[in-house]
């Protein structure tokens, strides 16, 4: 078989592995430093594209509007692409995710501390609403949320119930959804 033939037939290969063992590939410097941002779906290590500038804009701000929002000290972690598990579901790291008293001494978080998630879509609008929103739905994150940069809206998912969110509403940039647990509003131009 040539290299290319090779090369091919690993591609094509499905390789599955279990939470705990992906998260010690994850912490192998040479996986960590060429792999890039890889996530842990139904089994599978998927490789995510980096983030464009306009995405990193935007969920630098939406960041620091959640931590204005969430600002009770010790009691709310917002934090930016924590590594959360989802029971068998995969381990993934959504853009952001605030969480409620997270114990800290763990490097990774597990989805029932999870209060609301977002996802910033520029190309992956498609992932982020329907392999992404069944694994939050499945872990009954009780709200979580798409920015959708091409379409210029955020979709606002809530109340989980029997696998999939039960409300779900699409707000245009500029009319600001409400932080759920808070008086806040987060508006995106």
């Amino acid at each position: 078989m040539t290299a290319a033939g090779s090369v091919a037939s690993f591609r094509e290969a499905t390789v599955r592995f279990t939470a705990d063992e992906f998260m010690g590939l994850v912490r192998h410097p040479p996986l960590a430093e060429r792999a890039g941002k890889i996530e842990r779906v139904e089994s599978e290590i998927v490789h995510m594209a980096p983030a464009d500038i306009p995405r990193r804009r935007v969920r630098h701000d939406v960041m620091s509007k959640l931590r204005s929002a969430f600002a009770v000290e010790g009691e709310w972690l917002v934090a930016v692409e924590p590594t959360v598990r989802f029971a068998e579901r995969g381990v993934r790291p959504p853009d952001l995710a605030v969480f409620r008293s997270p114990d800290l001494h763990f490097p990774i978080f597990e989805a029932a501390d999870l209060f609301p998630a977002v996802e910033v879509a520029d190309t992956s609008p498609g992932a982020d609403l329907g392999p992404k929103r069944e694994t939050y739905s499945a872990a009954a994150v009780p709200h979580y949320r798409v920015i959708d940069l091409k379409a210029r809206s955020v979709v606002v998912m809530a109340d989980p119930d029997g696998g999939r969110h039960v409300s779900s509403s699409r707000h245009a940039f500029g009319a600001p959804p409400p932080v759920p647990g808070t008086d806040a509003a987060i508006v995106i131009d």
